[in-house]
């Protein structure tokens, strides 16, 4: 009788945990049909309707040319600009000491930093990214800028089976881990010859120096590895023709074409360690 109290008791346990992750499923489920509504009505529609008038003039504008992409890394400050070479930069690059042609930031949706938007005015585009359709006036004050650029964004993780989607024209920059992943799509769909990297460090080592920006960061550097990796797959199968080169890799090295900057010039030798 006892052990039959007992065999009742664990049955009946086991079936309220199995009743409490159905609903926790089902509940999950619903969670995410909402997410996706919210998704479409906050971002792919937006981007549906304002992505051909941002994007469609920069398809193959630097055709020919040599892009550097920068990004935050603190490789960037032993890099020389390369002469003739547009750059490319991703949030605070800004403020480093190589002028930028381009400029790419997330994360400013609601009070835009007074310094970028009066960097390098009338000689630097500035493509601002939203991961939501914000209110008007959020983006007023970026609108009146003639070389400023509204985008919209979907965050997702480096280990996301969802494909990046072919034409920025039409649907959101896919973003995975890093602004730098968003860029990239940017940068490649303005179809330089070649595309180097600097500053692309993704490991643990920090930031580049700055009077203003100075910080430290532990970087996930094994997601980092794998976003660049669903990068150059994209790259790879879309821009084929497009060469891509680390200069002074850390957590990218074999990747991509790997050269080392030394006094300004370029080398396929790594320096020696002394």
């Amino acid at each position: 009788m006892k052990w039959g109290w007992k065999r009742e008791r664990q049955g009946k346990t086991l079936y309220l945990f199995g009743k409490a992750v159905y609903r926790r499923k089902r509940k999950q489920g619903l969670n995410e049909v909402i997410k996706l509504l919210q998704d479409m009505k906050n971002i792919h529609i937006p981007a549906a309707a304002a992505h051909p008038a941002v994007f469609r003039k920069y398809k193959n504008c630097l055709l020919g040319k040599d892009l550097v992409f920068i990004a935050a890394g603190p490789t960037l400050d032993k890099y020389t600009p390369l002469p003739g070479a547009v750059h490319m930069g991703v949030n605070r690059t800004y403020q480093n000491r190589v002028p930028l042609d381009y400029h790419v930031a997330l994360g400013f949706q609601y009070v835009p930093d007074e310094d970028l938007l009066n960097y390098r005015a009338g000689q630097c585009t500035k493509f601002y990214g939203y991961s939501y359709e914000p209110y008007p006036s959020m983006h007023a004050r970026m609108s009146d800028g003639e070389l400023v650029e509204r985008f919209y964004f979907t965050m997702h993780t480096c280990s996301t089976q969802e494909l990046i989607p072919h034409n920025p024209e039409y649907a959101p920059i896919m973003v995975m881990e890093s602004v730098v992943t968003g860029a990239m799509q940017i940068a490649l769909w303005m179809h330089p010859r070649r595309i180097y990297l600097v500053g692309c460090d993704s490991d643990s080592s920090g930031y580049f120096s700055s009077e203003k920006f100075d910080v430290k960061q532990v970087l996930g550097s094994t997601r980092m590895r794998l976003a660049w990796e669903r990068v150059k797959e994209f790259a790879d199968d879309l821009y084929p023709d497009v060469e891509i080169i680390s200069i002074n890799p850390r957590g990218l090295r074999g990747l991509f074409r790997d050269q080392y900057m030394l006094d300004g010039e370029l080398t396929d030798t790594p320096p020696t360690k002394k």
